[in-house]
């Protein structure tokens, strides 16, 4: 059976040699357009693939403050200076954030830059938080924000 099959093979080797290289580079061509233009097979993937470009459209400190549980250990110094940066928006005031208790404590500086609805504004932003206390330091021209989850 196996010789009979060569001969067929033999006698259509240009065809089936047209064929094969066909079907090899009809692959090749619908990998590289699903691995360069991010194409999807599943539903899930389609889906997956539109949440991550509509979170590209997000502040990066807005998207990690909703994404990542909010205790000490889960942020490095590079996020949290993300946050502080999307915090301060234009303002070069000085801002300090601090993870206790699945709470975060915003501290801001109260300066000539200070815009208080922008930074209330901001956190009113962040889903499935709410703002526990705001208090102040008029000794030390501080505004401090606590937010945690809805009880």
């Amino acid at each position: 059976m196996l010789t009979k099959f060569f001969k067929v093979f033999k006698s259509q080797k240009k065809t089936s040699l047209l064929i094969l290289l066909f079907c090899v580079g009809f692959i090749s061509v619908l990998v590289h357009l699903t691995y360069s233009y991010h194409l999807s097979f599943t539903p899930d993937q389609f889906k997956a693939r539109e949440s991550l470009n509509l979170l590209k459209k997000f502040p990066e400190g807005l998207v990690l403050l909703s994404t990542k549980s909010w205790n000490e250990n889960a942020y490095n110094q590079n996020e949290k200076n993300q946050i502080i940066n999307w915090l301060n928006g234009n303002s070069n005031s000085k801002t300090l954030i601090k993870f206790k208790e699945n709470k975060l404590i915003i501290k801001k500086a109260m300066d000539e830059n200070f815009n208080f609805s922008s930074l209330l504004q901001k956190t009113l932003y962040i889903p499935d938080q709410e703002i526990q206390l705001i208090s102040s330091d008029f000794k030390n021209n501080f505004i401090i924000f606590t937010l945690g989850k809805y009880n």
